[in-house]
């Protein structure tokens, strides 16, 4: 017999197709289950398909089990941005909430993943997995926004256990492995080892297959300099690094999100400029 505790964890799935139409990216819902739900998607003047990804439930409980799967066929371009910050709730228990994104980039195609800030809460489990597939000549902006949970309610660094984990692929072959494990009851999370005097933290990656390495290191150094010129020693640092082959890495360590928000756009303006010689569109919620 299922206790009322088991019946109210979800199972949650939503996958999107994109594929070209009319020199258009259109968005086909091939399945969703709740909580997580899309309503519809928005065209942008470039051919651009704007998509809210909604989780109707509020947030991510406990023993919840949520996965998301994007395709992108040959030569589309999609944006996706969250509607609200992603709300990891408690475990009264060792029950784990569970996220994974699946998303598979064809030839030529371009995603742009703008999400709001993920916050852990007091005494929560979370484990989320990315992966990435990228074909000939398909790009990546990607990002993640973490927080060190509710700071007005006296939760900073509250949280159990945090594990991010993000496989990136280019032609089958990997270009990233990151792994980030959190837990605060064994490590000192304000020891200068890792965020020291800083609470937030920003992960970006930019691709485009196919570039190769010189390019890359042209666009390294001038995202350096950039890097250089937002850091500010006990509000916000930042770092810029190649990846083994077609694209990099951004970090951001700052003492509050919007610096994070606001700079992670203008990272994706030098580059886009720099990838496909045109400005972004202005991601939502950055202003």
């Amino acid at each position: 017999m299922q206790t009322p505790t088991s019946l109210e964890r979800m199972h949650g799935h939503l996958a999107l197709d994109f594929t070209l139409k009319q020199q258009r990216t259109r968005l086909t819902v091939r399945e969703h289950r709740p909580p997580l739900q899309v309503v519809r998607d928005f065209g942008l003047a470039d051919g651009t398909s704007f998509v809210h990804l909604h989780n109707v439930a509020g947030g991510v409980l406990a023993g919840d089990h949520l996965t998301t799967t994007i395709n992108l066929a040959p030569a589309t371009k999609a944006q996706l941005t969250t509607t609200s910050s992603t709300r990891i709730y408690r475990s009264d228990g060792e029950q784990i909430a569970y996220q994974q994104v699946q998303a598979t980039l064809a030839e030529q195609s371009l995603l742009e993943y703008w999400p709001d800030t993920t916050i852990p809460f007091a005494e929560s489990l979370y484990h989320q997995q990315t992966r990435i597939d990228l074909a000939a000549d398909a790009g990546l902006c990607w990002w993640e926004f973490l927080a060190p949970g509710r700071e007005a309610y006296g939760e900073r660094f509250g949280y159990r256990q945090l594990r991010l984990d993000c496989d990136i692929y280019a032609l089958g072959r990997p270009i990233v492995f990151d792994r980030m494990r959190l837990q605060p009851s064994l490590q000192q999370l304000s020891n200068p080892l890792y965020f020291g005097k800083y609470s937030y933290l920003a992960t970006g990656y930019i691709c485009r297959v196919g570039w190769d390495s010189a390019q890359w290191k042209a666009l390294e150094a001038e995202l350096m300099a950039f890097a250089a010129s937002q850091t500010k020693v006990g509000r916000c640092v930042w770092g810029v690094s190649c990846l083994a082959a077609h694209g990099l890495v951004i970090r951001g360590l700052s003492s509050n999100s919007r610096d994070l928000l606001a700079t992670a756009f203008e990272y994706w303006r030098y580059a886009k400029q720099a990838l496909y010689g045109t400005t972004p569109n202005l991601p939502r919620k950055i202003y």
